[in-house]
């Protein structure tokens, strides 16, 4: 598996998402002096994809170090904008609750037994706490072999995903992984009784979507200075996680809203927050659709060195820079969540803009193609269903744009909504998923010869699966699902659904299972 996730840093390292320094510490050298120092600390890890996961167990990050004094939080991340925001916001105060000094941040391991090896030996997790469904084979059996007490929290297990494990072979390879948990805390019923029938312990009382907690971040008290420049004497709404193939649909929105407007004075202004603003190809985009609705388009970064000039003079406004959403809040009463104008994305969580700004509330539309949130969705229009407006096609996005920012009409109803799902979502915390990872003994993964040896154990039968891995990359990277990704980011998915499928599959029986037994 080592050269293959060599191969994987290299093209991501080409494609500019890593660089020496970062390669570096996914290999783990010796000597973390935080590490160190924090030998006779009770450490909790927790372990996310990206940013989203990360503010998401922030909440539960405060509880567990309030309950101890003793106790030390280890952030780590595969994305390098996630682990660099937690940094400096942490710096900057930006996150009550959590001192610098008992919080640490680093670049996930490389999921290879050495660096796995190398990094659970340095910090000593007293537990471990994974996020969704961010799942890495050498690094859960590392932490097993260990004997660190296991969870997950914010589970969610997709309908499609739930067949495609509940197969024969892979459902043994499934429950395998799953009994590898002491608890799984699942995102809500549903997630939980999908995970149950795989085999997992996921009991409906924990079912909390972590989402749903407001991580209460400090907002930075000014404004960078083209962004409040660009917004002055303006009505701004804002574009957040949009993908590419959403920018037609967004910019027309910005036309019709312009036109509405100029009648009754102010003139209109897009902000936009894209999902990845790093790629190259999302400038491309956005730019040509641009062009072709002879609208001018400025970027923060290049706004900050080109001077206030460029900002007040653009029609779309977009933000490169992650962490901002708080701020840009402020700004606009409007906001648009992406990634669900288009099908095949499922949308993203909406309740960081439902909760508004420190001054106002603010209305929030999503698009038509919004499985992967639904729940959210459900849950707010069980407060009020004028609380979200869900579009019935993407083409009706400029004239409900048009109309509220007009009016201002259901700021109200979704401020309150989203903050009884806040309070809701925050008792289970407290109550529930804090006191369960508290309570995990050291010495779960107990004293059963076949629960210690079960990681040198795995090796065995990997030929038997082999086959089925070459079929599974082989679908992974031309499945039409992800087609529209780069052939980088198709190789390194496939390439992680291989060797889950490899290194889990044989003979690989945690003690959970074995206390089940």
């Amino acid at each position: 598996a080592r050269p293959v996730l060599e191969s994987v840093l290299l093209v991501r390292r080409l494609r500019g998402r890593e660089s020496a320094v970062t390669i570096a510490q996914r290999r783990v050298p010796d000597g973390d002096a935080t590490a160190a120092s924090w030998a006779d600390r009770d450490v909790t890890w927790f372990h996310g994809a990206s940013l989203g996961e990360t503010k998401a167990v922030l909440p539960l990050a405060r509880a567990l170090i309030a309950s101890d004094p003793n106790r030390m939080v280890l952030f780590t991340a595969m994305t390098r904008a996630a682990t660099e925001w937690l940094e400096a916001s942490l710096r900057a105060g930006d996150i009550p609750g959590l001192a610098p000094s008992r919080v640490a941040v680093r670049l996930a391991p490389m999921d290879a037994f050495g660096p796995a090896t190398r990094f659970i030996q340095s910090w000593r997790p007293r537990r471990m706490v994974w996020i969704e469904s961010e799942l890495w084979p050498n690094i859960l059996a590392t932490a097993s072999n260990a004997k660190v007490p296991l969870a997950l929290v914010n589970g969610r297990l997709s309908h499609c995903a739930l067949q495609a494990w509940s197969q024969p072979v892979a459902r043994c390879a499934a429950a395998t992984i799953l009994r590898s948990f002491a608890i799984i805390s699942a995102q809500d019923e549903t997630h939980a009784s999908r995970f149950i029938s795989l085999g997992g312990h996921a009991p409906t009382s924990a079912a909390c979507n972590l989402k749903w907690v407001d991580p209460q971040l400090t907002a930075p008290s000014e404004l960078p200075e083209p962004l409040a420049t660009a917004a002055a004497g303006r009505r701004a709404w804002l574009v957040v996680c949009m993908h590419p193939g959403e920018e037609g649909f967004i910019l027309d929105a910005h036309r019709l809203a312009s036109e509405t407007l100029a009648r009754c004075g102010p003139r209109a202004l897009t902000i936009v927050l894209p999902r990845h603003p790093e790629r190259a190809t999302v400038a491309e985009s956005l730019r040509s659709a641009a062009n072709a609705r002879a609208l001018s388009v400025v970027w923060h970064s290049s706004a900050l060195s080109a001077g206030a000039e460029a900002a007040q003079a653009a029609d779309v406004y977009v933000v490169d820079r992650m962490g901002m959403v708080p701020s840009l809040l402020e700004l606009a009463p409007l906001v648009l969540v992406g990634g669900s104008l288009v099908p095949g994305i499922g949308g993203h969580n909406p309740l960081e803009a439902a909760r508004g700004a420190r001054s106002h509330a603010c209305a929030v539309i999503v698009g038509p193609h919004v499985h992967g949130v639904q729940a959210t969705l459900d849950a707010l229009s069980a407060h009020d269903k004028r609380a979200v407006h869900v579009l019935g096609h993407s083409a009706e996005l400029q004239n409900v744009v048009a109309k509220l920012l007009a009016s201002d009409e259901g700021m109200s109803e979704l401020d309150n909504a989203a903050r009884a799902l806040d309070a809701r979502a925050r008792g289970l915390v407290a109550s529930v998923i804090a006191p369960a990872l508290d309570l995990t003994p050291m010495d779960f993964f107990m004293e059963s010869p076949r629960a210690k040896s079960w990681y040198m154990r795995r090796r065995s039968g990997i030929s038997l699966v082999w086959s089925m891995c070459c079929g599974r990359l082989a679908h992974r990277l031309f499945h039409p699902r992800i087609g529209s990704s780069s052939y980088s980011e198709r190789y390194e998915y496939g390439v992680r659904t291989a060797l889950i499928a490899a290194v889990q599959a044989p003979a690989m029986r945690g003690p959970a299972a074995h206390a089940a037994s």
